[in-house]
């Protein structure tokens, strides 16, 4: 039988790894976004699927959604597939906030002129 080796990282040298300080993983964490394993003497670690999660939660955060939008979207993403249309939704919300604030940044440059 063939044992599967994980490769399994520090909260410093994951931070380094994804370009953010133990303070905001920390900190993602105590907002329940991230949920770092922990080893037999209860050391947080990281393994390259958290990689690819820091990934996505930066990408939703790029679309302009607020820290609680965050949350909301991942309880919602840990129900599982029956959460699909208000997640959907969340996301429609977060984009019509966004094209507001564009407009209303267009508009603003425009009488500014």
């Amino acid at each position: 039988m063939k044992t599967v080796s994980k490769t399994q990282y520090t909260i410093s040298q994951f931070a380094a790894l994804v370009n953010l300080t133990p303070d905001t993983l920390r900190y993602y964490e105590s907002l329940g976004l991230l949920k770092p394993k922990r080893d037999q003497a209860q050391r947080r670690y990281y393994e390259k699927q958290d990689i690819a999660w820091i990934d996505f939660l930066r990408h939703l955060k790029g679309t302009g959604m607020t820290m609680t939008e965050l949350q909301k979207y991942v309880r919602l993403r840990a129900q599982g597939d029956q959460t699909i249309k208000e997640r959907i939704s969340l996301l429609q919300k977060v984009e019509a906030k966004g094209q507001l604030k564009i407009k209303l940044k267009f508009t603003d440059c425009a009488t500014q002129a």
